[in-house]
């Protein structure tokens, strides 16, 4: 926390910096492991089990969004019979988490623009690598409108605090979101 106020204020907050300039120290807490170093050899963890891939047009800000949901994902591990809330692990998208404005499905029917636009798209791709993967689906909505781009049937919208994706493991191995 504070860090990014730091270096903005180093780079722009006076005169043009020089190598002779002090380090800037930034704010640093530890946070341990969600799972212990021992644990993962033992979650078998050793396959692709399940990709999808969706294609996005660059340089909209929805791929920001969609590129903000991969980060706060990637290399989560779904412990064997642990449920995947993915509105749990990635929390309320707002600007301060690293999320922009971008169109969305606003009142159902309309397209609009809210913080997190797009983030269904990602939803999406979990869900069909979810699905390809044999994982159980707990929890998922589809969108009020069809993305031609995704399976009919298998798209998921996401908002917070609801609707959620939830996917749980069903297997005796770990999964690790990548």
């Amino acid at each position: 926390d504070g860090a990014a106020a730091l270096v903005d204020k180093a780079l722009f907050g006076g005169a043009f910096p020089t190598p002779q300039d002090p380090p800037v120290a930034l704010p640093l807490k530890s946070i341990p492991p969600r799972i212990p170093a021992d644990l993962v050899p033992k979650l078998g963890i050793s396959q692709v089990i399940g990709t999808f891939t969706s294609s996005y047009d660059p340089g909209q800000p929805r791929v920001t969004n969609i590129q903000r949901m991969a980060q706060l994902l990637q290399g989560y591990v779904i412990l064997p019979g642990e449920t995947l809330s993915l509105n749990g692990v990635v929390g309320p998208r707002t600007t301060a988490n690293g999320f922009v404005p971008a169109q969305a499905i606003v009142a159902g029917q309309n397209y609009g623009t809210d913080v997190g636009g797009g983030i269904s798209q990602f939803a999406s791709a979990l869900l069909n690598a979810a699905y390809a993967g044999g994982l159980d689906i707990v929890e998922f909505q589809s969108p009020s409108l069809h993305d031609p781009h995704e399976p009919l049937g298998r798209e998921a919208t996401i908002s917070y605090p609801m609707p959620d994706l939830k996917l749980r493991d069903s297997t005796p191995y770990g999964v690790v979101i990548w």
